[in-house]
């Protein structure tokens, strides 16, 4: 059976200085064609030797760790997961025997020592770009280092429990990043997390082995993605590069990889969230390597290696965030598209075999709960998160600050979706107020939920199409313009914000120019970059309430610019030429106009100043501090921030809800006045002040406030019954 078929791509050759004549020639050449994709194979075989051997015991350790202890799916994935990778050596070591026969007839480079083969193709201008990268990241991080978050916490202690026990299904946690620590704990003998021995979760100022470690191993995520774009445009760059004559023999290296790779390794948003122990940096190595194999997979399609380690990257991916649940389908079909012959059909093939064999775990685990809610069959997809995102949006509700009425913003839009909310993601994992519910019950109540959130974005869909659609777009904006913020924990973010937003408005301009320049530059190769921004941009600007969750194609979209940047540079000084170089310019002034525009249409934060938003970042903390029980902590930052800024209403009504949670109706009340003075039509707080009134057994005056708070709720307010029902049960 014959598995491989004349290739047709144009040829790589390693002399950088090779006239494009010559190379067009030499692509068009039978015998050329013939051993492209087995050169490829030879050359690289200790690389893809070595992968292949890191991606068996991955996935070996993966079973390991995750697999559930019980269970005939379960066991069976071993007899199958050995077969598999016995199969897989053998095709290794079948497409080696194969390329040594076909490129050692042409190969005449084997002859040559291996400093004289590689002593120009090392690009030492790597070599500063990944110590700066290094260098200002461990500063940033040093000079800010995030506190331990309440999900931090999650993911170590699920860690633990996945260590012990195996995966077990969870409503919110994906296991993708949680399983990689807990190898650690299952591995390295490393001790449970440890607790608050008066409220549990630990204290996120305390010095936390785990989320020091995340931060290195993060840090080291983000330096190795850079590689991985620097090796990424090369492939796609192909026989025509960008020729740059260096002063010396010394080769640092293709100029617009380098760029692109010192723009992402220096890139400040990316950095910030280096130093969050969360999934973006995990997703965005994992979404980048995918993109790689891909390209590669697409570019020699006789390798049969580069599909299969393409999967197994993008189960990872999808493992860390489910959002990506759909993009193998887009790689299935882009290599049916352009493979030739049976390649049509062991490319997907292989593609799909290690997804399977990492989602089996999973799949073993929810099999008895397969109607139980679990991230990596939802895929981030669920109805509830869709309807809250259009909802927020289509009500104006960004940026997160702007929920409550204030002085600041005279116009409100209140946002009551969030406490039904807040009331859905309890039920869905089956611990409501602290109590485990039955299965039953759980199941019963999140139908409920459920169809709450459908009906609300079914009937939004059909009764205002078009703002439907205008939403839809000012999500495409907000998605690249507004998650890019620091974390909210930099208090200081504002004072330097100008700075950022106007890096990533470049980075934007550049992005769409280099998207045009790459039709000419990279050819038909750039369809997975191309499709993997597409897919970022359609579905999160539908799906997701957080934009952050866009940052693992940040890279891809700096790889573009990079491109951009570096063609614009040519077409002005003339070296691009004829329609390429009208399009380039043109598109680089067409991408200036239409992000200043979005940027004065479309502003990101009502009108503001940096004092009050670093008063609200204050709070954001102290609500985080206050969720995982640190009660003296949040206080002192409750009052730090109504003294930095004491004429905004959401501070005062924060701190009143803290007391309340706290059984201090004598001191919340106080707050609450002076929030309803400050802003007096925001409903909330008149419910909260009824109910500390109402237990102080002060009937009238909780009645007045209950009665306000149901005269300016939004009709569709969750808790107009509850309050409806209190009034009915004050005595007269």
């Amino acid at each position: 059976m014959r598995l491989f078929q004349k290739n047709q791509l144009p040829s790589q050759l390693p002399a950088e200085d090779v006239p494009v004549e010559t190379k067009a020639a030499l692509a068009s050449s039978p015998l050329e064609n013939l051993t492209q994709d087995a050169r490829e194979l030879w050359t690289r075989r200790y690389f893809l030797i070595g992968a292949y051997i890191l991606l068996a015991a991955v996935l070996l350790a993966w079973g390991y760790v995750i697999l559930p202890r019980s269970g005939a799916l379960a066991w069976a994935w071993w007899p199958v997961t050995l077969v598999a990778l016995v199969a897989g050596g053998g095709l290794v070591a079948w497409q080696l025997k194969w390329a040594r026969g076909l490129a050692g007839t042409t190969d005449s480079s084997q002859t040559e020592s291996w400093l004289a083969k590689y002593s120009q193709k090392i690009p030492l201008g790597l070599i500063p770009v990944m110590l700066v990268g290094f260098f200002l990241n461990s500063y940033i991080i040093s000079e800010n280092p995030q506190p331990l978050r309440h999900d931090s916490y999650e993911y170590s202690r699920l860690a633990y429990d996945y260590g012990r026990e195996g995966y077990t299904p969870h409503a919110i946690r994906t296991p993708g990043y949680t399983v990689l620590l807990a190898g650690i704990f299952k591995l390295s003998n490393t001790p449970e997390p440890a607790k608050d021995v008066l409220f549990g979760p630990p204290n996120p100022y305390k010095t936390n082995f785990w989320a020091l470690d995340a931060w290195r191993y993060q840090r080291f995520m983000l330096l190795v993605a850079g590689l991985i774009i620097y090796a990424l445009v090369l492939e796609l760059q192909g026989a025509r590069r960008f020729n740059f004559r260096y002063p010396s023999r010394v080769y640092w290296g293709e100029p617009v990889a380098l760029l692109a790779a010192f723009l992402v390794v220096t890139c400040p948003y990316l950095i910030a969230y280096s130093g969050l122990p969360m999934t973006e940096i995990p997703s965005t190595f994992w979404l980048v390597l995918s993109a790689f194999l891909w390209v590669k997979a697409l570019k020699y399609r006789q390798v049969m290696l580069y599909p299969l380690l393409a999967g197994a990257s993008m189960a990872l991916l999808l493992e860390t965030r489910p959002t990506f649940i759909y993009l193998p389908l887009l790689a299935i079909a882009t290599m049916l598209f352009f493979g030739r012959g049976r390649q049509r059909l062991f490319q997907p093939l292989l593609l799909v075999a290690p997804l399977v064999l990492f989602l089996w775990p999973q799949l073993a685990a929810n099999l008895n709960t397969f109607e139980e809610p679990s991230p990596v069959l939802a895929a981030d997809f669920s109805t509830h998160q869709t309807a809250v995102g259009i909802y927020l949006v289509s009500t104006g509700g960004l940026p997160r600050y702007q929920i409550q009425a204030s002085a600041v913003n005279p116009n409100p839009n209140y946002e009551p979706i969030w406490d039904r909310l807040a009331n859905y993601l309890p039920v869905q994992m089956g611990n409501v107020d602290g109590v485990q519910i039955s299965n039953q019950e759980r199941k019963s109540r999140g139908a409920v939920e459920s169809s709450y959130f459908k009906s609300l974005f079914f009937n939004y869909v059909t009764s205002k199409p078009l703002e439907f659609a205008g939403t839809m777009a000012k999500r495409a904006w907000w998605m690249w313009d507004q998650h890019f913020l620091f974390p909210y924990y930099d208090t200081d973010y504002f004072d330097y914000r100008w700075l950022t937003d106007n890096v990533n408005r470049l980075y934007l301009i550049a992005g769409i120019t280099g998207i045009i320049a790459s039709v000419w530059a990279w050819g038909w190769l750039a369809w997975p970059v191309w499709l993997i921004l597409a897919y970022m941009w359609g579905v999160h600007s539908l799906v997701v309430i957080e934009f952050r969750y866009t940052l693992p194609a940040y890279p891809l979209l700096v790889a573009f610019a990079a491109l951009g940047l570096w063609s614009t540079g040519l077409a002005l000084i003339g070296r691009l030429r004829g329609l390429e170089r009208r399009v380039v310019l043109g598109g680089a002034v067409g991408a200036l106009v239409l992000i200043s525009t979005l940027s004065m249409a479309l502003p990101l934060i009502p009108p503001t100043n940096s004092t009050r938003e670093k008063a609200l970042d204050i709070k954001a903390q102290a609500d985080e501090l206050d969720q995982v029980r640190q009660f003296k902590l949040s206080n002192e930052l409750y009052d730090k921030a109504i003294s930095l800024y004491p004429q905004e209403a959401q501070l005062w009504a924060g701190r009143g809800n803290y007391f309340a949670g706290q059984r201090l109706p004598n001191r919340a009340i106080p707050d609450f006045d002076k929030a309803i003075a400050l802003d007096p039509t925001a409903p909330d707080p008149y419910r909260w002040r009824g109910e500390m009134l109402l237990d102080l057994k002060k009937y009238p005056e909780a009645r007045a406030d209950l009665q306000k708070f149901l005269q300016l709720a939004p009709s569709n307010h969750p808790s107009r019954l509850k309050v409806q029902r209190e009034l009915s049960g004050i005595p007269s």
